[in-house]
């Protein structure tokens, strides 16, 4: 489309068999406090075999199919269909913030040239006074946008903003990785010179991961993907709280402000649980040593 008749920004979620968390998302978005026809969603369906399509449709956003496996091939289908001079991402198991597309944007026209947002990452309990060990895990370890911006140079594709001409300049997201694409898309925006902030009014709210076997499914992806970084010599690794360094430089303190606010039971449950993914991940690393594909 032409300069002129381009829509402020195009919101782009992959989704992969999450209708309930899907709708959820939309009914966040259609609470915006910009006006509704400044910007569009795009659902890129990536293979889901339940009601996800549906949903997207009637609630009125625009429905891309992506039938290769890959949330970082399903972006790269929503980039290449929109229409928005900015590209908001986020997930269809996030909820956006009434403000966060007004935040957002006047975040990245703040910027002094093109260049992204990496919005705040809020996580919350089902029960907010009875969290699991497993959803003090995910809260305490993950998501930590202003740390992964400045010690790893990305954001999480859970939110994102980027100006159209910011992202034709670095490409498009890498689709051979199952994992880690955000980390290799910042890496590559900083090699080439763009600028990025963190935004911390500009706040999705993501549901804690409340089960371990959930930890785990995560725990897996991510280290195939790092694996696949690794052999491509990227180095600089994320912040990601179930990493062994990161236990070495963090975890006693985080055990101990868990036990001021959730009592010994609570903080020694996410200790067993720590301890269980350094372990699982060092299996995994293992598994692909010995010639094993990355995990979906």
């Amino acid at each position: 489309m032409p300069p002129d008749t381009l829509l402020q920004v195009s919101v782009i979620i992959p989704v992969y068999n999450n209708a309930q968390g899907l709708a959820r998302c939309l009914r966040c978005l259609e609470r915006q406090t910009v006006p509704r026809e400044t910007f569009e969603i795009l659902i890129v369906d990536n293979g889901s075999n339940d009601d996800s399509a549906d949903v997207a449709q009637k609630a009125g956003a625009r429905v891309l199919v992506e039938a290769k496996p890959g949330s970082y091939v399903a972006r790269n289908r929503g980039i290449a269909e929109s229409r928005g001079r900015v590209l908001a991402f986020t997930d269809s198991d996030c909820l956006p913030r009434p403000d966060w597309l007004e935040k957002g944007l006047q975040a990245v026209d703040a910027l002094p040239e093109p260049g992204y947002v990496a919005g705040a990452i809020a996580i919350v309990f089902l029960q907010a006074d009875r969290p699991t060990a497993a959803e003090l895990y995910d809260s305490v370890f993950y998501f930590d946008q202003e740390r992964y911006l400045a010690r790893s140079h990305f954001a999480a594709t859970a939110n994102l903003l980027v100006t159209k001409e910011a992202l034709y300049k670095v490409g498009p997201f890498d689709v051979s990785l199952k994992s880690g694409g955000d980390l290799e898309w910042g890496n590559r925006a900083r090699s080439r010179g763009l600028k990025a902030v963190y935004c911390p009014i500009a706040t999705v709210d993501h549901p804690a991961r409340a089960t371990f076997g959930s930890l785990c499914d995560r725990a897996l992806r991510i280290e195939g993907g790092l694996r696949q970084l690794r052999r491509r010599g990227l180095h600089t690794l994320p912040a990601h709280g179930d990493s062994v360094g990161a236990h070495r430089s963090v975890l006693l303190h985080k055990i101990l402000a868990l036990h001021e606010t959730f009592g010994w039971g609570k903080a020694l449950g996410v200790l067993v649980t720590a301890v269980a993914i350094v372990g699982l991940r060092a299996f995994e690393r293992l598994r692909l040593a010995w010639g094993s594909a990355p995990r979906r």
